[in-house]
């Protein structure tokens, strides 16, 4: 008869992504883990809310035209809702790809006002799902499903999630997704600040935190004209250098830049070796 397999470290969800990926080669696009309209969604300046009570899902919106409305969702289909509004309008929800499509009819017009609204919350939900995957394909070997996980979250990189998905990437040394990470983060001094004031952007260690300073002073693959091919040429005393250095020298070589100063020099003293 059938069997039953457990892995005691990976939930279902991740295992079943897992085993698909052994079976088929690949992971669908509706791994996304956005199942459920709760949360925050916003859409330009505005934005509206769903809420879980008593067993049902609200929604809520204050506007300026018609204060507070509301109403319960109905579920009619996969993925979407639909309720009846207490100004008299409709709304109708739909998740696809971490995004939320509404379609807002008001009582005193025939016209459908279309909205695509995000939600933070969401964006860090799927950069943990992913994670999760991905520290699986690391840990039983499978290095095309570990090249998949990364590809699919820089797909998935926003101002929400950045922080997230740099503290994965840092954990697994995924050089390629870290210095995307950086890159994508340090874009402007804006989008710093903007990932800067994200719950995840607390929870970096202190490092990590100066490792995405020094990407902004000193932007990741790029050297000004004039500048000598390397910064720090091969030669130098590794252990005497500042970690900013050591990072920037690591950055140049195509090595891993997170850690210490003595797994940082230990990596340069080691390529220096190589040649």
């Amino acid at each position: 008869g059938l069997r039953r397999v457990e892995v005691a470290d990976l939930d279902a969800g991740t295992l079943g992504r897992l085993l698909r990926f052994l079976y088929t080669g690949g992971v669908e696009d509706g791994a996304d883990p956005i199942d459920s309209p709760v949360g925050r969604w916003y859409y330009g300046s505005r934005f509206y809310e769903v809420r879980q009570s008593g067993g049902a899902l609200v929604f809520y919106e204050t506007t300026e035209e018609n204060g507070l409305i509301e109403g319960e969702l109905q579920q009619t289909g996969r993925l979407v809702w639909f309720a009846k509004l207490s100004n008299g309008a409709t709304i109708r929800l739909s998740l696809r790809y971490m995004q939320m499509w509404g379609d807002y009819l008001s009582p005193d017009s025939d016209e459908v006002n279309k909205t695509v609204a995000v939600s933070p919350d969401a964006g860090v939900r799927v950069a943990e799902r992913w994670g999760c995957l991905l520290r699986a394909a690391d840990k039983y070997c499978i290095q095309g499903l570990v090249s998949c996980c990364e590809e699919e979250m820089q797909e998935r990189l926003s101002v929400h999630n950045a922080a997230t998905m740099l503290g994965i990437a840092n954990e697994m040394g995924s050089q390629g997704l870290k210095d995307v990470a950086l890159n994508f983060i340090t874009q402007n001094e804006e989008r710093v600040r903007a990932v800067q004031e994200t719950p995840a952007f607390d929870a970096l260690d202190r490092e990590l935190v100066a490792e995405v300073s020094e990407a902004f002073f000193h932007p990741l693959g790029r050297r000004r004209r004039g500048e000598p091919e390397r910064e720090f040429p091969d030669g130098q005393d590794w252990p005497r250098l500042p970690n900013a250095q050591l990072r920037r020298a690591c950055s140049e070589r195509g090595l891993p830049t997170g850690g210490g100063r003595e797994g940082l020099a230990g990596r340069l003293l080691a390529s220096e070796a190589e040649v």
